[in-house]
């Protein structure tokens, strides 16, 4: 009998396999992980994601963004939504020069204090 093969929310929600990979991931990496649909969406809507206190960390939008541009697993997306996370011209310009995030067809980075420095990094 043949294994049936696992889509990828199935691998996302496998518990602490994460395709094979937990092990090798932070648990704030497994929570980004998990937040890929299909693998062709990084939805991260609310920096509260990533707390246990109801805090958000100092430094949650760069730190946030080194994550993600950082991570190997963004390979595949083309659909990027980062909203309230407080990322800042600094963020932006992570995410701008990461060697993992490929062409995004379709970007939402609403509510991040991007300002015109990071409206003219995003151009």
């Amino acid at each position: 009998m043949q294994d049936k093969v696992k889509n990828w929310e199935e691998l996302c929600n496998d518990g602490d396999n994460y395709a094979g990979e937990g092990k090798n991931l932070s648990p704030k990496e497994k929570i980004l992980f998990e937040n890929i649909k299909d693998k062709k969406v990084l939805k991260i809507q609310d920096a509260y994601l990533f707390s246990k206190t109801g805090k958000i960390e100092d430094g949650h939008g760069k730190n946030l963004a080194e994550m993600i541009a950082n991570f190997p697993f963004i390979k595949t997306i083309s659909s990027l939504i980062l909203t309230h996370n407080q990322l800042g011209p600094d963020g932006m310009q992570i995410l701008a020069e990461s060697a993992y995030l490929p062409k995004i067809t379709d970007l939402h980075l609403g509510s991040n204090n991007l300002g015109d420095e990071g409206a003219k990094i995003i151009a």
